[in-house]
């Protein structure tokens, strides 16, 4: 029975030791992969393909939060408010402290940032955003963020720009075919540092 025991414990250890694999030193792996590249021009197909493709660009939106944090639906596309200026280096650094501006209905308004009004019953609300800082000196564009609902249902929450003087395309709402309303910045006070 002792001679069955040993016979078999050989015979395992033989065969263990004949399914091992030989195992190749980095080098050698490295330069066989360097031949069969140079042989076909092709990188190994075995190799893991990464590609460095750029991140989604959403063109069209209608509501900010089809855009990636950070990013708010501006005229349509999703871009960061404070994109819009480039910071020169040493410049006098200017935000908006409030916007002098007229409605289609016939009203006049001086807002500051974080405050704004509606219409057609609140079926379209209007609210002038806080803008990053600029330059003083450089173009300044109001942000205004709209948004469109009925019933609690919001249409659409996007971000105009309007430039002091400028008046905004006919801003129209879905489902109140009435509405036909425009904004007017007449005036736009800074607040520089």
């Amino acid at each position: 029975m002792k001679k069955i025991i040993i016979s078999l414990v050989i015979l395992g250890a033989v065969l263990l030791a004949g399914c091992e694999e030989e195992v190749l030193p980095a080098e050698e792996i490295l330069a066989e992969e360097q031949v069969l590249e140079t042989e076909t021009g092709l990188p190994d197909p075995e190799e893991e393909l990464i590609l460095d493709l750029p991140a989604p660009v959403i063109e069209n939106c209608t509501h900010n939060e089809n855009c990636t944090q950070g990013k708010l639906c501006i005229e349509g596309t999703c871009q960061i408010l404070a994109e819009l200026y480039e910071l020169q280096e040493g410049c006098i650094k200017c935000r908006i402290k409030s916007v002098d501006l007229t409605t289609s209905d016939g009203d006049s308004y001086s807002l500051s940032p974080g405050q704004g009004s509606y219409t057609a019953a609140g079926a379209l609300d209007w609210t002038i955003l806080s803008s990053p800082s600029y330059c003083r000196g450089d173009e300044v564009f109001v942000p205004i963020n709209i948004l469109k609902r009925n019933y609690g249902l919001v249409f659409s929450d996007e971000v105009i720009l309007l430039k002091e003087g400028e008046t905004s395309k006919v801003i129209k709402h879905p489902s109140v075919k009435s509405v036909a309303f425009t904004l007017t910045v007449k005036n736009v006070e800074e607040a520089c540092s």
